[in-house]
């Protein structure tokens, strides 16, 4: 069995030799035509493109649901979680794994630099890259004599007909460099400075080349923190800020920190300062009138 199905199949909770999958190895690429859908969380450390053939129930990508057309694709990236929304049988789609060694080299080659990370978005299949797929998966049950030189080269097409395809959604960029500590500075960084963006952990995993896993610890380790926390401590730190020094509304404050106003926010924002929102205003303005009191 080749390294990379076996990384791949360490993330599955279903055997395809027991039929719920029709399985096409290779050294870079792995094709599955499953007819099943797992409800079940899953990540890999590779990059997959979900491609379905017929009407497909919606997916769930971290917090997003996606509604997949057939014949679109869609892209995953490395360890980002992912399930279908509720467990489906009779499915027709393919799930193209790629290896991110793979993809980056090329992207490399073709953009200048190496890709990082695609945009959450379907995109319309191009008309050649289905015929590839289907010589790939012949190639792989015949076994012809040098198959495997076959395979790789249908491999380089294929990655590149999907990143020429989708590349336009992809972000690119030099991959950190330095030691894990430089790279959790970066995170560090990024989080003090783009705290009122939508951030995930993935982004954060990206940005320090790491994988998800890999990167909650070493953060954890290197502030003594996670990642959320350190990020809402952040973001509740500027709220006070606003709260006490502006006139904006709490809802406004919330906004611009990176919050949605609600009783979630009131009750959090409590349970770290020990005062609501609108009592940490009035006891901040109370002190600060104080202040400008004993001054005058």
């Amino acid at each position: 069995m080749d390294n990379f199905l076996r990384t791949i199949l360490l993330n599955i909770s279903v055997d395809p030799s027991e039929g719920v999958a029709e399985c096409y190895p290779s050294k870079y690429m792995v094709v599955f035509r499953p007819t099943v859908l797992l409800d079940e969380w899953a990540a890999f450390d590779c990059f997959q493109f979900v491609i379905p053939l017929t009407q497909f129930p919606p997916i769930i990508v971290e917090k997003s649901v996606i509604q997949l057309l057939p014949f679109q694709v869609f892209p995953i990236n490395p360890g980002q979680k992912h399930r279908a929304e509720n467990f489906a049988l009779q499915q027709s789609y393919l799930a193209i794994f790629l290896s991110a060694e793979l993809l980056r080299s090329l992207s490399l080659k073709i953009y200048g630099k190496p890709v990082r990370e695609f945009g959450g978005r379907p995109r319309h299949i191009a008309a050649s890259l289905l015929p590839l797929i289907k010589n790939f998966m012949r190639e792989s049950l015949d076994k012809s004599p040098g198959y495997p030189l076959v395979q790789e080269a249908l491999s380089i097409q294929v990655a590149t007909v999907l990143l020429r395809g989708i590349g336009n959604d992809c972000r690119i960029g030099e991959l950190p460099t330095g030691s894990n500590e430089e790279r959790l500075a970066q995170a560090v960084e990024f989080l003090e400075t783009c705290y009122d963006e939508k951030i995930s952990l993935q982004n954060l995993a990206n940005l320090a080349n790491m994988s998800r896993y890999h990167f909650l610890r070493s953060f954890r380790n290197y502030t003594g923190k996670t990642p959320y926390q350190y990020l809402t401590d952040i973001r509740i730190g500027r709220v006070k800020e606003l709260l006490g020094a502006s006139e904006l509304t709490i809802t406004e404050a919330c906004n611009l920190c990176g919050f949605d106003y609600g009783n979630h926010f009131s009750a959090l924002f409590k349970r770290l300062t020990g005062h609501s929102p609108r009592e940490y205003r009035r006891l901040e303005r109370m002190r600060r009138q104080d202040a400008e009191g004993i001054q005058q």
